[in-house]
């Protein structure tokens, strides 16, 4: 193969990666064009994504780095793929694929895990206290969100007085909404009236990055089921293990090296990972693939405005939103930018990364929409 005969060429290495994403992402696009693939597309994007990350193990062996970061990446797509194929058997039965069979008291494991990774990222920071202030309700949030998975469970349903019923399905809901409101507006006094200091790029970018998605991750766990945990830590996992193999692209990197060719890889990744978790939670490409019980949580009747919006956050939350909050992470992580020179070269690394991913967006999104002009006996959800 071409990596294994030239294993450190810096150059080749990396435009060899450029050219497998820009050919993949263009072959996912153009594949928009067959009904047969809209119908399989979790599978197909997992395997696309399961390509890469296979190159990604390949250098890995080759440079003797990261293996054990590689191999894993690899496994949670296997994962991921299984999921996938495990939902969209159960097309004809949403509520059993919104469940997955999985027991009453396990994604309380997932929460218990994603509260003490906020725990650490807050103890071990020296950032602004309203940012942490902000976390820290993101972690009040996951015990809202516990207790409400708990109340809610078959095992404990008929065991509960009648006054229950509207504690776990409209008061917690509510409670978690209103939080994550808060935390928004704390956050956006944070975003205006914090000096920046430049010494501290790095760690007050991360922790503002983990700040937002905390406080989105809060509501959309609770609106995805038994099954948000789970996601939401297989998205956390997923973005680390692709944020360290950033550092295998930073090992080839010269000055002749751009920046596409140096994080096209990574960002497809991200892309691709963001689209297999949207199969992940039980959604898939047609009107019937949405969770509309989602919009209800919390409401007892229909209003146009706040059950479009959670619908929305629902369907698109972590696909969309969370990833593309936590894209600064590919920029960040395992950087030091200690002089005002390298925090500049970092916040236009970080412009043009979210260009590349836009870009990669843009061009699935417009494939999918001439598909439709040219279909247009058919309706469907573009994700």
């Amino acid at each position: 193969m071409y990596i294994a005969d030239f294993p450190y060429q810096e150059i080749n290495t990396v435009s060899f990666g450029l050219v497998v994403s820009c050919t993949i992402v263009a072959a996912r696009a153009c594949s928009f064009l067959s009904n047969s693939y809209i119908l399989e597309e979790g599978k197909m994007t997992s395997f696309l994504l399961a390509s890469i990350a296979m190159l990604g193990l390949h250098r890995s062996i080759m440079t003797k780095k990261m293996i054990s970061e590689a191999a894993a990446l690899v496994f949670l797509i296997s994962i991921l793929r299984f999921t996938i194929e495990l939902g969209l058997s159960k097309q004809g039965s949403p509520e059993v694929s919104s469940e997955f069979h999985v027991a009453d008291i396990l994604p309380i494991l997932p929460l218990i895990i994603l509260a003490y990774l906020l725990y650490k990222s807050i103890s071990s920071s020296s950032c602004n206290w309203l940012l942490k202030f902000v976390i820290t309700g993101s972690i009040l949030s996951y015990i809202l969100v516990a207790l409400h998975l708990t109340l809610g469970s078959s095992s404990l349903s008929h065991m509960t007085p009648p006054i229950f019923d509207g504690i776990k399905g409209n008061l917690i809901p509510r409670a978690i909404y209103v939080i994550g409101i808060a935390q928004l507006l704390f956050l956006s006094v944070v975003q205006f009236f914090e000096e920046e200091k430049t010494s501290k790029w790095e760690e007050t970018t991360l922790m503002k990055a983990v700040a937002m998605l905390s406080v989105w991750s809060s509501t959309l766990i609770v609106l995805s089921g038994k099954q948000g945990p789970w996601v939401a830590l297989a998205s956390v996992i997923g973005g680390w293990l692709i944020s360290r193999l950033r550092g295998l692209d930073q090992d080839y990197k010269d000055g002749s090296t751009g920046l596409l060719a140096s994080y096209s890889s990574s960002v497809t990744q991200w892309s691709f990972l963001a689209s297999c978790l949207f199969f992940c939670t039980g959604h898939w490409c047609a009107f019937d693939g949405l969770r509309y019980a989602a919009a209800f949580i919390g409401f007892d009747e229909f209003t146009i405005m706040p059950q479009a919006i959670l619908l929305t956050i629902e369907t698109y939350g972590f696909s969309h939103i969370l990833p593309t909050l936590g894209l600064p992470f590919l920029v960040a992580y395992r950087h030091s930018f200690s002089k005002a020179k390298q925090t500049r070269e970092a916040i236009i690394q970080l412009f043009q990364v979210y260009l590349i991913y836009g870009l990669i967006m843009a061009v699935t999104t417009s494939f999918t929409v001439l598909c439709v002009m040219i279909q247009r006996r058919h309706l469907m959800v573009c994700c």
